[in-house]
Formats: structure tokens, sequence, C-alpha cells
């Protein structure tokens, strides 16, 4: 409202606006960010946000697991620091709405390495924005079920020739 003389007399002139559609939209859309943020909160593969200069800006608990750093410590590194600097031409999509996949190394907080495959996308915006999807190479899941296979194998092979009290 806003005070006003009118033909020697105050009064007040009311503007009202319905806001109803606003707020639903408003509604609807944070409902729709939840639900994109439980899903990227639970997802089994790697999540990182990274801005144009390559800045983590965002990291899934997935992500964190693979890494050995926290989510807060995440935001504070750069992707080339989790990178190795093998493919680094391969690593940028060239334009928005551009995916680009690759296979590279990231380095753990131990300071050990281990293989992944990216799948790096270029958001259309903010300029510069790449979402990527990070999971365990192949070849390593492989190698681990391998390795597992054999232990077991091993531990029963030694196991034969024992006792009860030698187990």
């Amino acid at each position: 409202t806003r005070p006003h003389e009118f033909r020697g007399k105050s009064a007040n002139i009311a503007a009202a606006c319905d806001l109803t559609e606003q707020v639903e939209a408003l509604a609807k859309l944070e409902g729709e960010l939840r639900l994109q943020r439980t899903i990227q909160e639970s997802a089994p593969d790697g999540f990182l946000l990274a801005d144009a200069d390559g800045k983590v800006l965002d990291a899934n608990p997935a992500y964190c697991a693979l890494s050995g750093y926290s989510g807060a410590e995440l935001l504070k590194r750069k992707l080339s620091e989790l990178e190795s600097a093998a493919n680094a031409a391969k690593r940028q999509p060239t334009r928005p709405g551009s995916s680009t996949r690759y296979a590279t190394t990231h380095r753990h907080k131990s300071g050990s390495t281990f293989d992944v495959e990216v799948t790096s996308h270029h958001l259309p915006a903010p300029e510069g924005f790449r979402a990527l999807s990070i999971r365990l190479a192949e070849a390593r899941n492989e190698d681990l079920a391998e390795r597992r296979r054999t232990a077991v194998l091993e531990v029963q092979h030694a196991s034969e020739g024992l006792d009860e009290s030698a187990l």
C-alpha cells in the first residue's frame, strides 16, 4: 500500500498480485533438486562437479570412498591434483552439451593410484562447468575379483592337509 491524496482526501492505494503459480513452480523445482541430489548422493559411481578452472565444486560419497578424501577436502582441490597427467587433451569436452569418455589414473589421499573410467560432460551453463562420472576401471575390478578367488583357493588348498587343531 501507498498513501495518496485524492480529491483532497487521503487514501491508500493497494496493489496485490497472485503468486500461486510462482510458489507452486518453486516448490516443484525444489522437489526436483532434492530428488537429483538424492540420486547423486546414493549413486554407486563417483561424481565430481568442476568449474572452468578445474576446481572441484561438489563430490558425492562414492567418490569420497574411492579417493579417501572427505567432501570438504575435495572442495579444496583441483582436478589436476586428482587425475594423472596422461591424456590431458581428452579430459575437457570441447563444446557445451558434449561428453567425452577416457581412462586415467586418480590419486588416493594416501598417495597410491587407482585406474578409473571417466565420463566428462561439459554443461551448457554456467560456462565451462563439467560433471564427471567416475568408476573403477573394469580391469581393476576383474583383477581384484581374481585375486580374491585365488586367495580363497590357496587357503582351501593349504587347509586340506591340516587337522582341526592346526586350523
